[in-house]
This record gives structure tokens, sequence and C-alpha cells, in this order.
């Protein structure tokens, strides 16, 4: 497959999910806006300073809840989402793809990237990163970045 440009990686997540807790999201602090490139595919690259996941199947979830019409709320989490983390997952519905990584015994650095497994919704959306790998993540260093690109 071609596609219409490089891919380039935008910082989304800095700080957002630090001390992140097993069972919980965090959404990036700004919503990413496709209103102009009308992308259709979207690529997660996840830097973790320290964790040993310990879950069967340990990832991180991605979800993507678009801006409703009232032009404050995102998906089915309601307003003040950005830059906050949760305990509350949204619906399935919203739900985009996952980073997987291997069970570890052993705290240490862990990186893993995903192309996202539907078309990205048009318009302002945020991303939300759900920790599913069993353990907490670390107090400092975690990070994420995204990119978009559409098929030649």
């Amino acid at each position: 497959m071609s596609w219409k440009k490089a891919l380039a990686w935008t910082p989304l997540f800095s700080t957002e999910l630090n001390a992140l807790a097993s069972g919980s999201i965090a959404y990036a602090s700004t919503a990413w806006d496709n209103s102009a490139t009308l992308d259709e595919v979207g690529f997660l690259s996840v830097d973790l300073a320290s964790v040993a996941p310990s879950a069967t199947g340990p990832l991180l979830g991605i979800y993507l809840l678009p801006l409703n019409a009232d032009g404050s709320t995102y998906g089915d989490q309601g307003s003040g989402i950005l830059g906050t983390q949760s305990t509350t997952l949204p619906s399935f519905g919203y739900y985009y793809g996952s980073v997987k990584f291997n069970e570890s015994t052993t705290a240490a650095v862990q990186n893993g990237s995903t192309e996202f497994d539907r078309d990205l919704p048009p318009g302002k959306f945020a991303v939300g990163i759900a920790n599913l790998l069993g353990s907490a993540l670390g107090a400092t260093g975690n990070t994420a970045q995204f990119s978009t690109n559409s098929p030649a």
C-alpha cells in the first residue's frame, strides 16, 4: 500500500500517562483535529519508562471519542476529560485498537506501536489510552506520539 504523505509523529501524551493505575484511562490534553486532512488511518507509538506487565495478554487499549454536536463533550464521557485520568472506561464502540506487550516480572522500559483497527473519525476527537497491563505505569517518563495518513 502506498501513502499520501510521509509518516510524521506528533507528541500527544507528555505527562498524562504517568502513574496511570491498571484498569484506568488517561486522555491527551489536546483533542486531535482531523477536520482539514480527513485522514483515514491512525498510528500510535508508546514509550513507557518503567512497567512490569503482569496481566495475561497485557495491552494498552486505544479509544477515540468524537466531539459531540454540543461542541464541548466527547463520546459518552462528557466534558472536561482532556488531560485527565479516569477509572471509567468509554463504551466499547469507541475502542480503536491496542498496543500489546509481553508479560514481565521485572519493571523495564517498554515500547510499542500500532495501526488502528478502524478508520479515523472526521473532525475533532479525544484520544484515550487505557492501562490493561495488570500493573501501574511508572511515575514519570511515559509518552505517546500520534500520526495519521491515508492511502494514496
